[in-house]
């Protein structure tokens, strides 16, 4: 579900009139302003929470786990571990430690030097399940993928080892990793176009890099600008990915708008004081 966030500005009408007036500035042009403020404090309250390297890096871990949840290879240990259970079972019977060692030995050394034959041998002697042998089905990790929070919980039973592709796998799962921030960028995109005069570069000046790289490729954002608007002036932001409602709640777009309101507050209170002090020094120098 999209997000449609909206710069509510009923009760700052009279402020904004006041600050205008001195700054030399229309209305409108302090409603988009005040916009591209809630576009930044809106992709800060989208999943991964913030916009410093510490979000990026655990937005990209949790890309990590999810699809770890989906897919593992021979060097995980899991493999190890159960391979030897089934194994050591086998030559307890047999009452023949030495072969174990050996066995496990051998092991070791496939696993090591990743001999995709005898992995893969093993594996169907073992009569491992859900094993992808050279190839790599991306799907898989996208339908274990719950639809409403895109998360994938991790089943054991249901996890698919992968042998002989585990170059596209990482591929994979760099790929996936590569798009954290792509969320965030749909404001972004918001904030690029809503045209502030004089102030074109500065759209997207508060948000991170991890964030704008995406915002002239895959992000998609829409802007209905009614700053204008004499009755109720404004400018509605939608984030159009279609999971935005996943990663941001109500809440938490709420509490974005808010935070945004008291900045520009602040912002256009120093300027205010500023300006009547700059006319009460020309009256004193007159």
């Amino acid at each position: 579900m999209q997000i449609k966030a909206m710069t509510n500005t009923a009760d700052l009408r009279g402020r904004m009139e006041v600050w205008a007036k001195l700054v030399k500035k229309e209305t409108g042009t302090g409603i988009k302003q005040f916009a591209r403020v809630a576009c930044e404090n809106l992709a800060f309250n989208t999943q991964p929470y913030g916009k410093d390297d510490g979000a990026k890096k655990k937005g990209e871990h949790a890309v990590d786990v999810g699809v770890s949840n989906v897919y593992y290879t021979t060097k995980d240990k899991g493999f190890a571990a159960g391979i030897l259970k089934v194994a050591e079972a086998s030559y307890a019977k047999k009452q023949s430690k030495n072969g174990f060692a050996a066995f496990k030995s051998r092991l070791d050394g496939y696993i090591g030097s990743n001999n995709v034959g005898a992995l893969t041998k093993l594996a169907a002697d073992f009569g491992w399940r859900n094993v992808l042998f050279d190839e790599f089905d991306k799907t898989l990790h996208k339908n274990a993928r719950n639809k409403s929070t895109g998360r994938v919980k991790k089943r054991r039973a249901s996890l698919h080892l992968v042998i002989g592709a585990e170059k596209e796998l990482e591929r994979y799962r760099k790929e996936m990793m590569a798009r954290v921030g792509l969320t965030k960028a749909g404001w972004a995109k918001c904030a690029d176009l809503i045209s502030v005069p004089g102030r074109v570069s500065a759209a997207t000046r508060g948000f991170p890099q991890w964030v704008k790289r995406h915002r002239n490729k895959m992000a998609k954002g829409r802007i209905v600008d009614k700053s204008n608007d004499a009755g109720n002036p404004r400018v509605v932001m939608t984030n159009l990915a279609p999971w935005t409602s996943r990663v941001l709640t109500p809440a938490n777009t709420q509490a974005a708008l808010n935070i945004a309101r008291d900045k520009f507050v602040q912002y256009m209170n120093k300027q205010i004081k500023y300006e009547l002090r700059q006319k009460a020094k020309l009256r004193g120098a007159a």
